[in-house]
């Protein structure tokens, strides 16, 4: 079914007047006439309607259902993301949308493909956020998925010391103290308010980093010997926090 995210404001007590870029986008576009059904989202909520009248302007369908759609479960992970190449990121912010990651922060490191806040405009982040509402369209998620501005690598680092009951993790490809197993299964019986993600970019991080990290107690942790592409690693890691603290 063709699903839309739309502005609170077009819904109406008994029918959704669509105009604006989601008008073009839905009956230029996607070229929807009178008599199409499909599904309208907002915040919260989804609206099963039927196109009455297209008209230049806009177009009027009336609402035939409406349903609760379920919030993200608990606890929220939040992915910190080293800045990767562009269409790197492309990928991982569609995935992370479309397996419940609450929000990204994309960060600089000494190896991050970008190194500095002039090298990545606004162009970038309205990008992310249209792709963000095509991946909320496609699986049906109730809420937009935030991406934060960008921040350093010690801010980021702050930002996690910050967050009281929060369980960090952070993923290296080199040397690492314990398996991701092993430390889930240690940490598996409390109860955490949101778990933090942290993964570098395609260079990795440097040893400098890693100590900086582990020096806030955020110590490192193996995903196995073999190395993953940054896209892999993000949806196998939320894939396996979602399996081991989530999905019970």
């Amino acid at each position: 079914m063709r699903r839309y995210w739309i502005p609170q404001e077009f819904i109406q007590p008994d029918q959704v007047v669509i105009s604006g870029d989601e008008y073009h986008h839905i009956f230029k576009v996607c070229r929807m006439t009178e008599g199409a059904k499909f599904e309208l989202l907002v915040p919260g909520k989804a609206y099963f309607v039927e196109v009455l009248k297209v008209t230049k302007r806009e177009g009027v369908a009336k609402i035939i259902e409406e349903r609760e759609i379920e919030p993200l479960p608990n606890p929220p992970i939040h992915l910190y993301l080293a800045f990767s190449k562009w269409a790197t990121m492309d990928n991982v912010v569609e995935k992370a949308v479309e397996l419940g990651v609450s929000k990204i922060t994309p960060f600089f490191s000494d190896y991050s493909f970008v190194s500095h806040p002039k090298k990545v405009s606004e162009n970038k982040f309205e990008r992310w956020n249209k792709i963000v509402v095509s991946a909320t369209q496609q699986c049906g998620r109730g809420e937009l998925m935030p991406i934060n501005k960008a921040v350093s690598f010690e801010n980021m680092v702050n930002q996690i010391n910050q967050e009281t009951s929060c369980l960090s993790l952070f993923f290296y490809e080199g040397h690492s103290q314990k398996s991701v197993k092993s430390y889930l299964q240690e940490v598996n019986s409390q109860n955490f308010r949101e778990v933090a993600l942290i993964v570098g970019s395609e260079g990795g991080f440097s040893d400098q980093e890693c100590r900086y990290l582990e020096k806030h107690n955020i110590p490192s942790l193996s995903f196995g010997s073999q190395v993953l592409r940054v896209e892999t690693a993000c949806v196998a890691l939320i894939s396996i926090i979602k399996y081991e603290m989530i999905l019970k």
